[in-house]
């Protein structure tokens, strides 16, 4: 059973599918949506040539009968659908539990009828589903060499840990696309030039910057969400002129990406974590 949850701009909640005054009967768009394919035609050739494709926006439709008070529990439909207003849905079956942004296109139906019917319209620009939780990846150069059962000399004692010198992360992307994600960057100690690797794409992220003690720089590689700040002293800047040429918004692909990274000086100070939010064309 799928579960339908709204939620408008003043985070007020409503599941439609729990709810004893309403009847969710259908909803529409959850498949995924049609695609755009831009094509050139050759004068001297069959056919057409492929130039690119694209998304376009969802659209989810919502059909609901009001229950009991039919009147009232309309009424207040309204107070979570307002036409224009920003809404997010939260959906969730058997196999995945998902949310999206969308505004109120219409919400329409017949006032005339024993048994009322509202068809509420929602545009999703960005026609990905989110899921609902996040997988956090860390990168470590601390190798443990301490393990039970275990017994230590008094001299010379055994060591615990001990740094390496290459780092590298397996970050598995889930999700029916690719992907962008949030890289954070913390520094411990003076940090140069930090540069981020994705080995799977060949594809780098490099940053002409000093970092100082307790700098912590976020580098967002989301669609519609691409920046690179720097916070430093609880005073957040936009550092994106500090981006090297030739740097590539990293992307996941779908399955394993290896990531590693280096910088000029300091790269044992550096502590960097990349948090994924998987995404989907369909529920």
């Amino acid at each position: 059973m799928l579960q339908v949850i709204a939620e408008n701009k003043y985070n007020e909640q409503i599941n439609l599918t729990q709810n004893g005054n309403y009847a969710l009967l259908s909803v529409g768009g959850l498949t995924p949506p049609a695609a755009t394919i831009n094509t050139a035609v050759i004068a001297t050739s069959d056919g057409a040539v492929f130039n690119s494709s694209r998304l376009g926006t969802r659209n989810i439709v919502l059909t609901i009968t009001p229950l009991n008070s039919i009147e009232t529990n309309r009424i207040n439909l309204y107070q979570y659908f307002k036409a224009k207003q920003y809404i997010k849905l939260y959906l969730e079956n058997n196999t995945r539990s998902v949310w999206i942004d969308g505004y109120i296109e219409s919400i329409d139906g017949d006032l005339y009828t024993q048994s009322q019917q509202l068809q509420i319209s929602i545009i999703c620009p960005d026609p990905y589903f989110k899921d609902t939780t996040t997988g956090l990846y860390t990168f470590s150069n601390v190798i443990d060499l301490f393990s039970f059962p275990f017994a230590i000399e008094e001299t010379p004692g055994i060591p615990i840990s001990q740094l390496g010198e290459y780092v590298e992360i397996a970050i598995t992307n889930n999700s029916d696309d690719e992907t962008g994600i949030v890289i954070t960057l913390l520094a411990n100690a003076a940090v140069t030039n930090p540069t981020i690797y994705n080995m799977t794409t060949n594809e780098h992220f490099t940053l002409n910057i000093s970092m100082e003690t307790g700098d912590v720089i976020t580098i967002d590689t989301r669609r519609g969400h691409k920046t690179v700040t720097l916070n430093r002293d609880s005073n957040i800047t936009n550092i994106l002129n500090n981006m090297v040429q030739g740097s590539s918004w990293l992307n996941l692909l779908v399955g394993d990406n290896i990531f590693t990274y280096t910088c000029d000086t300091g790269a044992e100070y550096l502590n960097i974590s990349v948090e994924l939010q998987p995404i989907y064309e369909g529920v």
